[in-house]
């Protein structure tokens, strides 16, 4: 029986907006908790990040591994307070450390009830593990100043020095200052997320070296919206000491002794 073209236009239709629908449920839904029935291997999480604008990132671990890794120090310690809670946008901010998303599964050591599985975490999972609202764009700024002490010594570095930067909301390049440092100068960094902890480190000092603020090195500093943290570091070189004489003594001709003047003696008579 001959189809009309009007019918293969409908079912045409019909199969554009299921094409349609079946893409979209594959782009926006993407991730499905596993079945709580049946034993996995492997479970797909979302894990977190430093970084405020993007704070998970789909992995898929050993079940085992989610049990005796992830669940035990997701977010860090938090001051005590155990695993941190799911994203939001004003956590960086206040210097809250966030935690994974882990769904419910069954595993060969039991059933894992699941971590940060709220209502909010549930979302983000489905969403392939990004928030559905975008996250707000808030920026702080890091200088660094380079101090050079006795630059004219001849154990300053002629190609400059090399300083580490280490911020926990993404990776920088090292940077290269030049030999008699950059006073006046100072390299600016304008994209670090605010609430980000930047650690600030010279690498493999050529001399003494101080940091301003103290602990910059270690500990970092917290960049905070719209905030510049000003980090100086000063390396001190010893100048050589003046040349003194190869080993050569150094004599001086005594002053001429004075001639005796014979006096003759005077007669009167």
């Amino acid at each position: 029986m001959k189809r009309s073209t009007r019918s293969w236009a409908r079912a045409g239709t019909v199969s554009a907006v299921a094409g349609t629908l079946l893409l979209g449920a594959a782009v926006a839904g993407a991730l499905s908790p596993p079945d709580p029935n049946q034993v996995v291997e492997k479970v797909t999480i979302c894990h977190r990040t430093n970084s405020n604008s993007n704070p998970y990132v789909v992995i898929t671990p050993d079940a085992d591994g989610d049990v005796s890794g992830h669940a035990d120090h997701v977010g860090g310690d938090n001051d005590g307070q155990g695993p941190g809670p799911v994203w939001n946008p004003t956590l960086k901010a206040d210097h809250i450390k966030w935690g994974d998303i882990i769904p419910p599964f069954k595993w060969s050591g039991g059933d894992f009830p699941g971590l940060n599985w709220t209502t909010d975490g549930q979302a983000i999972y489905e969403n392939d593990c990004k928030p559905e609202a975008p996250p707000p764009e808030e920026f702080g700024t890091l200088t660094i100043t380079k101090v050079v002490v006795n630059p004219e010594s001849p154990d300053v570095p002629q190609d400059g020095f090399t300083v580490h930067v280490d911020c926990d909301d993404k990776e920088r390049d090292d940077i290269v200052i030049p030999k008699g440092g950059n006073q006046g100068d100072p390299v600016v960094i304008d994209d670090i997320e605010a609430g980000s902890t930047c650690i600030v480190t010279e690498v493999d000092p050529p001399a003494d070296v101080s940091y301003t603020p103290a602990g910059v090195d270690t500990t970092g500093v917290v960049v905070d919206d719209e905030q510049t943290v000003a980090v100086t570091i000063t390396n001190t070189f010893e100048l050589p000491a003046p040349p003194t004489p190869g080993g050569e003594s150094v004599t001086t001709d005594p002053e001429p002794a004075a001639e005796a003047v014979q006096a003759t003696p005077a007669f009167t008579g």
